[in-house]
C-alpha cells in the first residue's frame, strides 16, 4: 500500500465509485432488460386488440409495428387444423405462452374471438432478447460516462484539500532556525488545526526553554575552554629503532648539576 495520503484517498474513492457504478449498473440493466421485455408484449397484446374484430391474410402486413420485430399473426380457425405446429398452439389457453414454432422459440399470444375464431401472435424470443439487450445497453451510456467525470472531480477535490497542508509545509522550510512564530490557523481545515495547535504548543515551549538551555550551554563552553590542554604540554613523538612511537619531551630543562655538587650532597 502506498504512504502517500492523497493515493490513499484517490484509491479509496476510486474503488467505492467503481464497486458504486458496476452494482448501480447491473441493476439498470436488468431493469432496462425487464422493461423492454414487457414493453414488446405490450405490443403483442396491442396487436391482438386490434385483430379481435377481424381477421388477417398470410400476405398482409401489420401497420404501426417495426419490421425489425418480426411480429407474425397466424390464424388458427375454429377448430384444431393444419400443421402439428399449428395443432400445439390450438391446444394452449388463451395469454401469453413461449412456444416452439417453425424450429424457433416463440412468444405467442392466444385469443379467441366472438365468433369462436382464434388466432396467435408470434415474436421470436431471440429477436425479443436482442431487442431488449440493445435498450439495456443505451442505459448503461450516462454511467459509463459519469465514471471517469466522478474520477477526475475526486482527484481535483482531494488536491485542493490538501493544499493547506502542503502550504504550511513550505511556510516550516522556509522559516530561519531562531524563528518561533506559531503557525496560523485560519483558512485551515478543522481536520488540520488539533495538529497545528500542537506543532504551535511544541514551539512555545521550546521558546521557553530557550534561555535555560543557553546559560548552561556557554557554561560548558567556558569549562572546556578551561580544561582544554595546550598544545607544548604534549610532548612530540619521535619513531624509535624499533620501529614504533616513543614520545620524547622537548621542554627546555635544567643544567646537570657538578659531579662534586652531587658528592657533596649525598
Amino acid at each position: 500500500m502506498t504512504s502517500s495520503l492523497r493515493g490513499r484517498l484517490f484509491v479509496g474513492l476510486t474503488a467505492v465509485i467503481l464497486l458504486a457504478g458496476c452494482i448501480s449498473g447491473a441493476f439498470s440493466y436488468l431493469w432496462a432488460f425487464d422493461e423492454a421485455i414487457e414493453m414488446q408484449d405490450s405490443v403483442l397484446i396491442q396487436v391482438g386488440g386490434l385483430l379481435q374484430s377481424g381477421s388477417v391474410k398470410s400476405d398482409q402486413t401489420l401497420r404501426g409495428v417495426d419490421a425489425d420485430a418480426e411480429v407474425d399473426v397466424v390464424e388458427l380457425g375454429t377448430a384444431p387444423r393444419g400443421r402439428t405446429e399449428e395443432r400445439q398452439l390450438w391446444s394452449l389457453q388463451d395469454g401469453l405462452h413461449v412456444a416452439s414454432f417453425t424450429g424457433r422459440s416463440m412468444r405467442v399470444l392466444l385469443q379467441t374471438r366472438p365468433d369462436g375464431s382464434r388466432f396467435a401472435v408470434l415474436q421470436p424470443t431471440d429477436v425479443r432478447d436482442d431487442i431488449a439487450g440493445n435498450m439495456a445497453l443505451r442505459t448503461l451510456l450516462p454511467i459509463t460516462a459519469l465514471i471517469p467525470c466522478l474520477l477526475l472531480v475526486t482527484a481535483l477535490v482531494i488536491a485542493r484539500s490538501l493544499r493547506p497542508m502542503v502550504r504550511l509545509a513550505g511556510d516550516l522550510d522556509s522559516r530561519r532556525a531562531d524563528d518561533m512564530t506559531p503557525l496560523p490557523l485560519a483558512a485551515t481545515p478543522s481536520e488540520l488545526q488539533p495538529f497545528i495547535a500542537s506543532i504551535n504548543g511544541l514551539l512555545q515551549r521550546i521558546l521557553a526553554c530557550k534561555p535555560r538551555i543557553s546559560i548552561p550551554s556557554i557554561c560548558l563552553s567556558r569549562r572546556a575552554s578551561v580544561l582544554r590542554p595546550s598544545r607544548k604540554a604534549w610532548p612530540a613523538p619521535s619513531i624509535c629503532s624499533s620501529n614504533c612511537w616513543r614520545w620524547h619531551d622537548t621542554r627546555p630543562r635544567p643544567p646537570a648539576k657538578p659531579s662534586w655538587c652531587r658528592s657533596t650532597a649525598s
